[in-house]
């Protein structure tokens, strides 16, 4: 859409390109999309209509944190860190090891990439619920719902199993057994999201696709990072039977 933000503003030429990518669709074609079994149909169904707030003016900015201010006094803000049972097994990685070129050692890596991606490097003071804590991906009113778990199976020095990876103490939580299908060697990351946290702060429909673009700038550092240590990241689909075992 080049022509959108001139004078002009946007021509026919520039709808035509639109509906023929399928990005720009008739009234009938958008309800025929709402019948189906996709989730994200419905939800675009549902907010389409949903109108936004206009953050131009100091007054829009005053009346959020008015708003917030009546959040707290329902509920205070959910931790950005789940806190999970201690008496659970733990193993503890090795310390992150930021400096090296290369990492051979899989264990080491997944060190690196998880406390890269998911522990604060730092935090912002002050403001009504901070501290905000910093960390490499940028997260919606510093939210960070995105969270990480390892599937491991056949693998030295590490029991099988999935586990959740706790950020702030770098440990491996136990959570439940788990085989790989082909009975092969396996270390896999599975991202999730705890969607509370940025719906505490953002209370409308839309703010659903900013837990998608949370865990989308998370799985990006992960694979930067993975590269950058000289592995690379593949997707898979997940077996029914792990997804019953995350919370």
């Amino acid at each position: 859409l080049k022509s959108a933000g001139t004078a002009s503003g946007l021509v026919l030429a520039d709808a035509a390109n639109l509906v023929e990518k399928g990005l720009l669709v008739e009234g009938q074609d958008r309800r025929i999309r709402a019948e189906s079994r996709w989730f994200l149909d419905h939800y675009h169904e549902f907010v389409h209509d949903y109108r936004f707030h206009n953050y131009a003016s100091v007054e829009r900015f005053r009346k959020d944190r008015e708003q917030m201010a009546e959040y707290g006094k329902i509920q205070t803000p959910p931790s950005v860190y789940t806190q999970r049972d201690q008496r659970s097994e733990a193993f503890l990685l090795a310390p992150p090891r930021m400096d090296l070129d290369e990492v051979e050692d899989e264990l080491q890596l997944v060190s690196n990439i998880l406390s890269g991606t998911f522990l604060a490097v730092g935090q912002i003071e002050g403001g009504d619920f901070g501290p905000w804590l910093r960390k490499a991906s940028p997260s919606g009113g510093a939210r960070h719902p995105t969270e990480a778990w390892v599937m491991v199976y056949g693998k030295r020095d590490i029991a099988d199993g999935i586990y959740y990876f706790d950020a702030p103490s770098n440990k491996l939580f136990w959570k439940g057994p788990y085989r790989s299908a082909d009975d092969s060697e396996q270390l896999a990351l599975i991202i999730t999201a705890h969607v509370e946290r940025p719906m505490w702060r953002y209370r409308e429909s839309r703010s659903f696709r900013a837990v998608l673009l949370d865990a989308g700038h998370c799985m990006e550092t992960l694979n930067q990072l993975s590269v950058a240590f000289g592995w690379t990241l593949k997707g898979r689909d997940i077996p029914q039977a792990v997804l019953q075992v995350l919370d």
